[in-house]
């Protein structure tokens, strides 16, 4: 009997603890976030509901290890655990990892809302210069969410969503910071749904792409088209890839997407050379989500060879707020296709955290600065950055391509600052195909 009750209590264990951390997993968190709902409808009080997303946790995995992984998930724990020490001499918390890097803290009484952002604020705290671990100082952060019940939710399955949407907000927002649900963001979560749905359904026939020709800043002759997808939805109306992009990202369904707008590129392909030459580039721009995937790039130019395609007319864009996690396996995959012979732009430079000492180490063959520095040349002081940042691209090698031109005066000073390519609404709007083909 002894050793029955002992296996007993092992298996229990086993069953409602993480084994890495030794926190409460998720079933046991469900279990008392269902038994504290109770307790506060009958006790007539309120409850909170943190969710907490290590950011870049993956990159950081990928690049120095499991081993440094499984460390930081440790560690953090324990500073979780010392906070909620601070906070709740009550017992009154439950802190739980849910899955991965994803944790979760539940209050099952508080005595104000200032308590809660105090627990978010030192938990931030703990990444103000990246999370010291036992095996070093990591370039992580952490995004929170922060439900209420009963106000945010009457169902253990509607707390947590809710939380879980809250901490998607505050990474968008920009990452390391915590966000409260609110009645804004159930409009923007039903939206999000919303689309989402419609993604799955991966309605091709909705999907188009319009090009946007890029000119030579000396000749204006047309030298890349950037290809831009566009989704128009019979029950949702017109979505730019702003808004539909990172769903598909953050729901894993972008692998799709992007191998439907390389299709069609390849497609168009033929038509674009007619138009503007045998040398036209395309650029393509790529889900960041797939910068870590060497099978993606290994497949795309596996299509690329089967559909016999000169490689010198492709380019891949990436934007500047990804590049800024670049790394060692990402670098690899932009040499896959640079020794392929593709050509790799850095998109939207200027709005994102990339240093300009990383960008010496990026593998790039083409940097765009963005429409907001070209926007502030009408001042001396941003004329002065937009110059300078051109200079430092070209000593780098890059060929250096202006986006958001609109004016005549924009175009003539970004020539006489040295750009090589000039893009935006003075020279062309996106246009689809036949349209460029009637021109």
């Amino acid at each position: 009997y002894h050793r029955l009750q002992q296996a007993h209590d092992a298996t229990k264990v086993l069953a409602e603890t993480d084994t890495l951390t030794q926190l409460p997993n998720r079933y046991t968190f469900n279990l008392e976030l269902n038994k504290s709902m109770s307790e506060a409808i009958e006790n007539n009080r309120q409850m909170a509901m943190l969710y907490i997303d290590l950011d870049y946790f993956k990159t950081v995995n990928d690049r120095f290890g499991h081993q440094a992984g499984d460390a930081i998930l440790c560690d953090f724990s324990d500073e979780l655990r010392n906070i909620m020490r601070i906070f709740d001499s009550g017992n009154q918390s439950t802190i739980a990892r849910l899955a991965g890097d994803e944790f979760a803290i539940l209050l099952s009484s508080f005595n104000n809302e200032i308590e809660i952002h105090n627990i978010c604020i030192r938990i931030i705290d703990l990444f103000k210069k990246g999370f010291l671990s036992s095996m070093g100082r990591f370039p992580i952060s952490a995004s929170i969410g922060v439900s209420l019940f009963p106000y945010d939710g009457a169902s253990a399955r509607e707390i947590m969503r809710n939380a879980d949407a809250a901490m998607y907000q505050a990474k968008h927002s920009g990452r390391n910071q915590y966000k409260f649900y609110s009645s804004d963001m159930a409009d923007k979560s039903r939206r999000e749904m919303d689309v989402l749905e419609a993604l799955e359904r991966h309605p091709v026939d909705e999907f188009s792409l319009k090009y946007m020709s890029i000119v030579n800043a000396e000749t204006n002759a047309v030298e890349t088209v950037e290809a831009l997808f566009r989704w128009e939805s019979a029950t949702l109306g017109s979505l730019m890839p702003g808004e539909f992009i990172p769903i598909a990202e953050s729901k894993g369904i972008f692998e799709k997407l992007d191998y439907w707008v390389v299709n069609r590129v390849l497609d168009d392909l033929p038509k674009l050379k007619k138009i503007y030459g045998d040398k036209i580039v395309v650029a393509i721009n790529i889900s960041s989500a797939q910068l870590n995937s060497t099978d993606f790039f290994i497949n795309i130019i596996d299509l690329f060879s089967y559909r016999n395609v000169d490689l010198a007319n492709i380019q891949i864009e990436i934007t500047e707020t990804f590049a800024a996690d670049i790394g060692l396996r990402v670098e690899a995959n932009f040499e896959i296709l640079r020794k392929a012979g593709i050509s790799v732009a850095l998109d939207d430079f200027g709005t994102g955290y990339t240093a300009l000492s990383q960008l010496i180490d990026y593998p790039l063959d083409v940097v765009k600065i963005d429409k907001s520095l070209i926007d502030r040349m009408d001042n001396e002081q941003g004329l002065m950055l937009v110059w300078a940042l051109i200079d430092f691209c070209k000593q780098q090698n890059f060929k250096v391509v202006a986006e958001g031109v609109e004016t005549a005066d924009q175009a003539m000073t970004l020539r006489a600052a040295g750009v090589d390519a000039l893009q935006g609404f003075y020279f062309s709007k996106p246009k689809p195909i036949s349209e460029l083909l009637s021109y």
